[in-house]
């Protein structure tokens, strides 16, 4: 070795030396302040995956809860397909959320028609029948 690359090596083991007691004594002193924020870093992040695991599972129970409000005729089948969705990283939650809103416990489903419609459709069918008795023994002469 040359004296030239002695030198450096020695000049680059000195400040490893400085770099490394001088990182020592920092971590020495400031140790109190890392740990109880190593602590408290732990515990937001404990708190975090609490909250979203619960959110996760509250928002997963949204179709069973309107189907209990609207007393619909299948709120078993919606609280375990809320379940299901929860494996299935809650894919079918949309569809679960319109089966749910879909009924009224007023109006059902909404495809009867009311009272008023029933006459009119009558009245139609009666004189729909009329024209067709009107037209058959025209076919037969």
């Amino acid at each position: 070795m040359t004296p030239l690359e002695r030198r450096s090596s020695l000049k680059i083991q000195h400040l490893a030396g400085i770099l490394g007691y001088t990182a020592v004594r920092i971590s020495i002193r400031g140790s109190g302040d890392i740990m109880n924020l190593e602590y408290v870093a732990l515990g937001i992040l404990i708190m975090v995956v609490l909250i979203l695991f619960y959110g996760i599972i509250v928002i997963h129970d949204i179709p069973y809860e309107i189907a209990v409000k609207r007393n619909h005729p299948h709120q078993d089948v919606l609280h375990v397909a809320g379940w299901v969705s929860l494996f299935t990283l809650h894919a079918i939650w949309p569809f679960l959320w319109i089966w749910a809103m879909m009924y009224h416990d007023d109006r059902g489903w909404g495809l009867e028609t009311g009272p008023g419609n029933d006459e009119s459709l009558k009245q139609r069918l009666d004189e729909i029948e009329a024209r067709l008795a009107q037209l058959e023994p025209a076919e037969g002469e």
